[in-house]
């Protein structure tokens, strides 16, 4: 009997301590109060938190996962870890993706991704590929664009100034015209999309050179159809 009431008060003893951790696991003493965030640069700290939606949360019990997944849809972000420091504290650290293009709305730089997303806006220039969106069309943060026109730009302006005297500061974009450069002889160059730009390429110095040679010199040089270029 001494035996078996031993084992009874030792089960006893251990629901009480299972009782005791689970009040404080899942009572109100666990409760994230404070989210803090790391590694952004763009990304307003608060848009994150907003997103992750952990204040208020059980620690053990919150689901990590979809709180990863609601702060990687904001778009800027490239990777999200989230730990927690109790009792009461989430840590959210994010990488951002990497600007690698700049595209501009009326006086508005974007900073955009290498796969297009919209990362946020810039005041600095920074010698990055400028592409001017002539159709003035609005964008957001977090956006995707379509980032053959962006790719198209940085070919373009890292290869024309080594065949032509065309020293390239920006690049205009219309959904009509694809890439056009401007010259500094006032006329603009139309590439359309990025097919054939080899060709098109080809086709630039002597269109321009007769093209320049008008009077009154042309103000649209259109290399769309490769072979076939007109001005007007």
């Amino acid at each position: 009997m001494t035996l078996l009431h031993g084992r009874v008060r030792y089960l006893a003893f251990l629901v009480v301590v299972a009782a005791g951790v689970a009040t404080i696991v899942l009572g109100s003493t666990m409760r994230v109060r404070r989210t803090e965030v790391y590694g952004t640069l763009l990304l307003d700290h608060s848009a994150v938190v907003d997103a992750a939606g952990l204040n208020g949360t059980n620690p053990f019990t919150v689901n990590t996962a979809s709180a990863v997944k609601r702060v990687l849809a904001l778009g800027v972000p490239e990777s999200v870890w989230i730990s927690f420091v109790l009792p009461d504290t989430a840590v959210v650290t994010v990488v951002e993706r990497s600007p690698a293009y700049i595209w501009k709305v009326d006086s508005t730089m974007y900073l955009v991704s290498s796969d297009g997303t919209v990362l946020g806006t810039t005041t600095r220039e920074n010698e990055r590929v400028i592409v001017v969106d002539s159709a003035r069309r609005p964008v957001k943060i977090g956006q995707n664009i379509d980032v053959r026109p962006l790719r198209e730009a940085a070919y373009l302006m890292s290869l024309l100034p080594r065949l032509t005297n065309l020293d390239l500061h920006y690049v205009l974009y219309s959904p009509e015209q694809g890439i056009v450069v401007p010259t500094p002889s006032g006329a603009n160059v139309a590439f359309g999309d990025d097919q054939d730009l080899n060709l098109k390429v080809e086709d630039l110095g002597p269109t321009l050179k007769v093209a320049n040679s008008q009077k009154p010199p042309a103000t649209l040089i259109d290399l769309q159809s490769p072979r076939h270029p007109y001005f007007r």
